[in-house]
């Protein structure tokens, strides 16, 4: 059973988190955006990475989950633009791919990222990794 405190979900204005859920798998962003929904986030989706930069571009996000294997501009890609746009140091970022072994995730997390969650992953895994992403990011 999962339980959360709709209230840590808000931002200043008490609207829902929102986040944004990157991946060229339409099942999987459809999978993660209605966990996140029922956890109480908005979401936002992209298909792929240069999707992800155009929204990223247009609005501000309070997290992303971000794929890692994408065709086209993939995770690596978008996480370099995020680190040389400034996007990195105020929008946190959960990697989440079945294809990150244990140098990349530390990688990853030297380079900026909040942490990874492995495909396939639990629902409560999903949620309370994006919980800490916000929550760090906030404190």
């Amino acid at each position: 059973m999962i339980i959360i405190a709709l209230s840590t979900l808000e931002g200043p204005g008490h609207e829902p988190l929102a986040v944004l859920v990157v991946d060229d798998d339409p099942d999987i962003r459809m999978l993660i955006r209605i966990h996140l929904e029922l956890a109480g986030y908005a979401v936002h989706e992209a298909r792929n990475g240069e999707d992800a930069l155009l929204q990223l571009g247009e609005q501000l996000f309070d997290g992303v989950v971000l794929d890692l294997r994408m065709p086209g501009i993939d995770g690596f890609e978008v996480l370099e633009t995020m680190r040389d746009r400034g996007l990195l140091a105020r929008t946190p970022v959960l990697t989440c791919s079945a294809h990150a072994d244990e140098d990349v995730v530390a990688t990853l997390s030297r380079s900026g990222t909040s942490g990874h969650v492995a495909k396939p992953f639990r629902p409560d895994q999903l949620i309370d990794a994006v919980g800490r992403m916000l929550n760090g990011h906030a404190a």
